[in-house]
């Protein structure tokens, strides 16, 4: 958050970055229960637990890309303007 405002851009940049940040959190909160009720239900190694935990982590992962796009699309206006 500490570059958006560096960066002075819009306020709608920074509510879309707000957002995505938030929801970053939310989804590794997620993720991560998701792993603890995978190794709580299944101690061994299962597909399913498997498939559940990688899917988890695409999810942040996808956020994760999200939140660097937004960065970089800012910083691309900054360096522009």
């Amino acid at each position: 958050m500490v570059a958006y405002t560096v960066m002075d851009v819009t306020a709608a940049i920074r509510l879309a970055a707000a957002v995505l940040f938030l929801l970053l959190l939310a989804m590794e909160a997620v993720n991560t229960a998701i792993e603890e009720i995978i190794d709580r239900i299944s101690p061994d190694v299962s597909d399913t637990g498997k498939h559940a935990k990688d899917l988890g982590s695409l999810a942040v992962f996808c956020l994760i890309s999200a939140n660097s796009i937004l960065l970089l699309y800012a910083l691309a206006l900054h360096l522009t303007a």
